[in-house]
């Protein structure tokens, strides 16, 4: 198998997980509950959250393979450098709120109310950024063909 194969198969996973974190905190939020609750929506939230924060950062590390990778083949650079950029963002963004999910009640902080609806909406913009970072990454495929097989760039 090609190691820059990996990134794309892997991304699918961080996309959907987070996605679905973002529904779930919308939809308990919406019926008044804590994003710190023991329910089962709660708690399917957080961890949907933080696997996959863990899943964003496995697919940012088979990213830079993936781009070492296409610069090996002569593509540009600077092409993927957004991409790039805005992948390693995201990553980070979902892990510092997944940890502050789990963090904020232990530190006596719940997250009920106008809290949850603020971390509720912290994920909900995350995915403006993730779907962001997705746009580019599918442009970097589907329009220069970046570690396509049989493809060279131009």
């Amino acid at each position: 198998m090609h190691l820059e194969l990996l990134h794309p198969m892997i991304i699918h996973f961080p996309i959907v997980l987070l996605l679905q974190a973002a529904l779930i905190d919308t939809l308990v939020t919406v019926r008044g509950g804590s994003l710190s609750g023991a329910g089962a929506l709660p708690l399917a939230g957080r961890l949907s959250l933080l696997a996959g924060a863990a899943a964003a950062v496995v697919a940012v590390t088979f990213g830079y393979l993936a781009h070492d990778i296409a610069v090996d083949k002569g593509f540009s650079d600077a092409l993927i450098e957004q991409h790039e950029g805005l992948g390693v963002t995201t990553a980070s963004t979902f892990a510092i709120l997944a940890l502050a999910r789990f963090a904020a009640p232990r530190f006596g902080f719940p997250l009920d109310g106008w809290r949850g609806r603020v971390a509720a909406g912290l994920t909900v913009a995350g995915i403006a950024l993730l779907l962001t970072t997705a746009y580019f990454g599918g442009s970097l495929v589907y329009e220069h063909g970046v570690n396509v097989g049989l493809v060279k760039p131009s």
